[in-house]
């Protein structure tokens, strides 16, 4: 019998032989089997745990159901979700030294591309509409990337046209922010890559990463010759493997096991809080929009349709609103009670953040703009407490930074 994801998310494939209901933690760093089998398992002849920065059960259940959202043929969780962005992007770009990335995307992943990346022959080509994409893919390309709501942008990418139009250049979509309701395989999107810190885990206690094959791109062609030289034999598998193998075990950016229980166990109230949280975002940008701020929400914008469609008739869990100013954002962060000034995204709590000084510090000024970055704006990301509580104190904030 086949359920759907919101059941399968309460009921992991627990295989236990004491029956636990729930995840067992394998808190342990090393598993012993006969020589044989310890040899078996090294050389992936056999399946198997030898060693807990490869593989560990309780990382193993978190893959899986990561795995079931998107219908994939397998995932492997990171350390966090700049380290899963960091082993596609290594992995890609050893046969390729182009990335095509959408310009709208997180400052952290833009640092890692122009920062990092670029100190060992990759360039990176940022692309603004469908047009420019046509354009710039070329030869060189190693993948696409795109998020599916920009942060802080709040651009929405249509992921079906980007995958229209790819060629045979594998789209890596980032849906962090957009689990549950954003299926990237049915999308046509290759890879997806998520941080686990945010809406997967929800509680504000775990950082995690984790990265989804779709089972859409046919790793077997001549594109990746450097990349899956070793790994060619595997077929359809050859990515997960190549990742596995390379970047995860001989990087080390491994998931603790204990990290990785705390991510279950968030995930099981992953289908009730990213749909309570949306609809919070959606009637407080209906409330700003009456208050006539400057308020940036897929519903109102010109990304309300491909955001609907994309996203089973919801719209995300955040916002942004430019109050003008850095001092009138400040003030108006300070005047809150519930909403707290943290830099973390999709939490059950409501966060609001003054993008510029934040999470676009490490940006020039033309970088900002290119972002959607003002000296005013600030980020807010909803949460599940009671809307009407968010909405009395953001009117109270608003009344105390005098901007109603």
């Amino acid at each position: 019998m086949t359920f759907t994801k919101k059941s399968a998310l309460v009921h992991p494939m627990i295989l236990d032989q004491f029956g636990s209901a729930v995840p067992p933690l394998y808190k342990t760093t090393s598993f012993a089997h006969d020589a044989e089998s310890t040899s078996d398992i090294f050389s992936s002849k056999k399946a198997g745990f030898v060693y807990t920065r490869i593989g560990n059960p309780t990382v193993m259940l978190l893959e899986n159901q990561i795995n079931r959202l998107e219908d994939g043929i397998g995932a492997v969780a990171f350390s966090s979700g700049m380290a899963a962005i960091s082993a596609v992007s290594m992995l890609l770009c050893s046969s390729k030294k182009e990335i095509v990335a959408s310009s709208s995307i997180f400052g952290g992943t833009y640092s890692l591309f122009i920062n990092i990346l670029s100190h060992y022959g990759v360039k990176t080509v940022f692309f603004s509409s469908i047009d420019e994409l046509k354009r710039v893919i070329s030869d060189d390309t190693a993948f696409i990337f795109a998020e599916t709501i920009g942060n802080p942008s709040m651009k929405v990418a249509d992921i079906e046209e980007l995958a229209s139009i790819k060629k045979n250049v594998p789209l890596v979509v980032d849906s962090t922010v957009t689990p549950y309701i954003f299926n990237g395989k049915s999308r046509g999107a290759d890879i997806v890559v998520y941080s686990a810190t945010k809406m997967l885990s929800g509680h504000g206690r775990a950082i995690g990463g984790a990265i989804v094959d779709c089972g859409n791109y046919d790793w077997a062609n001549l594109r990746y010759k450097t990349s899956f030289a070793n790994y060619f034999d595997l077929g359809h598998m050859a990515f997960l493997a190549a990742l596995r193998q390379l970047y995860l075990a001989d990087l080390g950016g491994c998931l603790s096991p204990e990290t990785a229980e705390s991510i279950l166990t968030g995930m099981e109230t992953l289908a009730l809080r990213v749909k309570e949280s949306c609809e919070n975002a959606e009637f407080l940008a209906a409330f700003f929009e009456e208050k006539k701020l400057n308020v940036n929400y897929p519903k109102f914008s010109s990304y309300k349709q491909t955001a609907r469609k994309q996203f089973d008739g919801y719209y995300g869990s955040i916002l942004t609103i430019d109050l003008g100013s850095r001092e009138k954002a400040f003030e108006f962060i300070d005047s809150l009670k519930l909403p707290l000034d943290m830099p973390n995204l999709c939490d059950t709590r409501t966060m609001a953040i003054h993008a510029a000084s934040t999470i676009g510090s490490m940006l020039s000024e033309k970088e900002k703009i290119a972002s959607g970055i003002t000296p005013g704006l600030v980020r807010i990301s909803v949460g599940i407490e009671d809307k009407y509580d968010l909405k009395n104190d953001f009117l109270n904030a608003l009344s105390k930074a005098k901007i109603q």
